[in-house]
């Protein structure tokens, strides 16, 4: 079984999903980090493991660049191929401290997606994302407890009718960091995806990363990737 799958909500704010509420102050809060970030790189490779210890491969899966602003708002995102070449980028519409619009491009900035956020309550939050023939595909609902999403559905479109609904629950540590994934897929099958956090720079935000992915009810837990990220700071 595939675990991470290339749903469309992966291709909305990359690694990041955004919103502004009463609950927290800036993007830095809603995705845990800590300090005046400027940028976060993040790069995930496929596991490989050493005299019993998990290292990363050669072989990146995904590579993206955010981009936040002195006062602590993402601003934009890189998405980069498995050779590190830039992909596509994607920028923001935020009005009074809250995203409105994301809208990807490709190389030649034509547009590939757009992402329109609905703030319902000061709790939650949708997504509704089209793609670059205008049609809504998508619908993400979160919500917030906290400084934290912690309950999403993603609702995937086809001529304007659900054809089929994710379901996912997160739970988080003392530092803020996700620690576990749940989602509930149309089968019943539920896949957990934890996370475990290995190394922290000086501001305690994360640096490595190993993601476990499994069925619900399995023995095994096997790390699926090896994860990566650094930081510049204003």
């Amino acid at each position: 079984m595939k675990y991470f799958p290339n749903l469309i909500v992966l291709l909305v704010a990359s690694i990041f999903i955004n919103a502004c509420s009463k609950t927290f102050n800036t993007d830095w809060d809603l995705n845990g980090l800590q300090g005046k970030v400027k940028t976060v790189t993040e790069n995930q490779y496929k596991p490989e493991k050493k005299e019993g210890t998990w290292f990363k491969s050669d072989k990146l899966l995904l590579s993206t660049q955010s981009t936040f602003t002195s006062d602590g708002y993402l601003e934009s995102i890189e998405n980069f191929d498995r050779t590190k070449e830039l992909k596509e980028r994607s920028s923001l519409k935020i009005e009074n401290g809250k995203i409105q619009q994301e809208t990807r491009y490709d190389l030649n900035g034509k547009p590939i997606s757009r992402s329109e956020y609905i703030y319902v309550s000061a709790t939650e939050f949708e997504i509704s994302i089209y793609n670059e023939a205008g049609e809504k595909v998508a619908v993400v609902k979160n919500t917030i407890q906290g400084d934290r999403i912690v309950k999403r559905t993603q609702e995937m479109l086809k001529d304007g009718e659900n054809i089929r609904t994710i379901k996912s629950s997160m739970e988080y540590n003392t530092n803020r960091h996700l620690v576990r994934q749940k989602d509930e897929f149309p089968n019943g099958n539920i896949v957990i995806i934890d996370f475990e956090y290995l190394e922290l720079d000086a501001h305690r935000n994360w640096i490595k990363r190993l993601d476990y992915a499994y069925l619900e009810g399995e023995k095994e837990r096997p790390v699926k990737r090896v994860v990566t990220r650094t930081y510049e700071y204003y």
